[in-house]
């Protein structure tokens, strides 16, 4: 069984605070303003050039 994802995707990126850290309060409002958007889905785990920082 597939199925061909359509629309668009958007990479969630990582969001770090001034120190560098994880600023995991920053995520929901990422998330939400992605939906507001209207976006299709999520491309999670995706490679957005972040992972040097963790």
């Amino acid at each position: 069984m597939s199925k061909l994802i359509r629309g668009i995707l958007p990479a969630l990126c990582t969001p770090f605070d001034g120190h560098l850290a994880l600023a995991i309060d920053h995520v929901s409002p990422l998330v939400r303003a992605l939906i507001d958007a209207r976006t299709n889905g999520f491309f999670v785990c995706g490679g957005t050039g972040e992972g040097r920082q963790m």
